[in-house]
């Protein structure tokens, strides 16, 4: 028996193919308002800081990421926000990425980077995994919000420091500093106090006041990581585990491991976590170390033994020490590797520490969107695949 399809349904199967081939992938929003922000924020890229490929990169990826999502009519959906004098609302859609509103956001983060004197390589796979660098992002459960999706904790943590910051700013002669100063006063921008979600995200204060903040905490981060380096002896610890692996340069990179994974851990979640990791593998050094020795006494002894006389069973006592030996000399590279204090995954690792112990969800998270990150990265663009990686 032949089935016919009603004409009424195959035409509106047409149109809502149609409809979705036509539906917008981005918003133009914020457009009008970049014509009327200073060369230094919407003019081409400057000579330092991030390449502009890596902003684009990063949004394309993350667009993808968030658009997973899905999206309803209801406006409580997705990971971009518009906000309205009455109210906000939720979308998949981000905003379009033009050539004035990739300016903005690239300049933005290279001056803010370059003013407080942050390694762009420390915060951007922290912005690449947070937010893509969209302006109007927000998290799933509203509480991170926009370009660095900062939380309350970080957002009351800049506050208290606010005035005091913005005064050092405002002293430092450099021309990224003296342009986010004046942009500050023009705009008026003060420290946030409420309506963080659509306060953090919207224009004219922001990309800026977002990056200031993120900015901010990063450094207020680092501060605290400074004074916990100056109260226990961190350099002498990691060089006594890992040996001759050792090196001024792997111990600046765990530093900056334990900076990265304070910006959403906090300072005091990651160094508690990262103490206990330490103590653990101290113990477990000094142990192996110690059977080690009596493992190479035995040795000794078989040896000269075998010295005096040819006896089959030294000689098989002899080769089950060397393989016990071995198996401890294996452990104790296993600990001594650089590798172990990366901050992700890897087998043994301090990353894989806390995540098994579910210390830190976060951590989790991030990992996969910068993996997910780096396979859209086809062109090997910006190295993503090194984040949070001790060589």
């Amino acid at each position: 028996m032949k089935i016919t399809t009603p004409k009424r349904i195959v035409f509106l199967s047409i149109l809502s193919i149609a409809q979705l081939n036509a539906a917008p992938k981005c918003s133009n929003t914020l457009e009008p308002f970049f014509s009327e922000l200073p060369q230094w924020l919407s003019g081409g890229q400057q000579q330092f800081g991030l390449d502009m490929s890596c902003v684009k990169h990063s949004m394309n990826a993350f667009r993808s990421w968030a658009q997973t999502l899905g999206f309803d009519e209801s406006g409580k959906k997705g990971l971009f926000i518009y906000c309205s004098e009455e109210n906000f609302r939720k979308s998949s859609l981000p905003q379009c990425q033009t050539d004035s509103y990739m300016n903005v956001t690239l300049n933005t983060f290279n001056n803010v980077t370059d003013c407080l004197g942050i390694n762009s390589e420390d915060l951007y796979p922290i912005v690449a995994a947070e937010s893509g660098f969209y302006h109007n992002s927000i998290s799933v459960s509203d509480a991170d919000f926009g370009f660095g999706q900062v939380t309350n904790p970080a957002i009351s943590d800049v506050n208290d420091q606010w005035y005091k910051l913005i005064g050092e700013l405002k002293e430092n002669p450099k021309s990224s500093c003296q342009n986010i100063i004046s942009y500050i006063e023009e705009n008026n921008i003060q420290p946030v106090e409420d309506d963080y979600k659509c306060t953090l995200t919207e224009a004219p204060k922001n990309p800026l006041l977002n990056a200031l903040y993120s900015g901010l905490h990063f450094k207020t981060i680092a501060g605290y990581m400074d004074g916990y380096e100056k109260r226990n002896p961190l350099k002498a610890r990691i060089e006594g585990l890992l040996g001759p692996n050792f090196s001024i340069e792997r111990y600046e990179a765990v530093k900056s491991v334990l900076n990265v994974l304070s910006y959403n851990m906090g300072h005091f979640g990651a160094t508690t976590a990262f103490e206990e990791f330490l103590l653990e593998k101290e113990y477990d050094l000094k142990n192996l170390k110690r059977e080690r020795v009596e493992v190479s006494t035995k040795l000794a002894k078989i040896n000269f033994q075998l010295f005096s006389k040819d006896d089959r069973s030294l000689s098989a006592r002899k080769e089950q020490i060397l393989i016990e030996m071995e198996e401890i000399d294996n452990k104790i590279r296993d600990i001594q590797r650089p590798q172990i204090f990366n901050g992700d995954d890897t087998i043994n690792s301090f990353g894989e520490y806390i995540v098994q112990r579910k210390l830190s969800f976060y951590l989790k998270v991030l990992n996969r969107r910068i993996k997910y990150v780096a396979i859209k990265d086809k062109s090997k663009l910006c190295p993503t695949t090194k984040f949070l990686h001790v060589d």
